[in-house]
């Protein structure tokens, strides 16, 4: 297996099992769509890295999956107020559409500061 399926895999999956501890373990009850709404952005960066894997990508994973469990920690693990759980319900659209683009462009940066430097 290549080096960035298993990151990008590692990404997806972690993202997952966050999001599945979340709705098992921290929620009061279990809900399949808030589920489904929550692991949305790493389905939908998952299945366009199967296509080909490129620092794009595992760039728009690593900052997702960074957002997400920064607020994890601000929900969970440290809250500083009592509407902390909100972002759990904002956060995949802000992935998808704010967090995911900026990640992407991240890793295109690197990609193409990389090759510069080798070349």
């Amino acid at each position: 297996m290549k080096l960035k399926y298993a990151i990008a895999a590692s990404l997806v999956l972690f993202g997952i099992g966050l999001h599945a501890y979340t709705g098992f373990v921290e929620a009061t009850s279990f809900s399949l769509p808030f589920l489904l709404w929550s692991i949305s952005p790493y389905v939908l960066v998952g299945i366009l890295t199967a296509a080909g894997p490129s620092q794009m990508l595992i760039g728009a994973l690593f900052l997702i999956a960074a957002a997400d469990f920064s607020v994890f920690h601000a929900a969970f693990l440290h809250p500083t107020s009592s509407t902390a759980p909100i972002a759990l319900i904002c956060m995949p659209m802000w992935n998808v559409l704010v967090v995911g683009p900026v990640g992407a462009a991240l890793g295109w940066l690197v990609a193409w500061v990389a090759k510069r430097n080798a070349g």
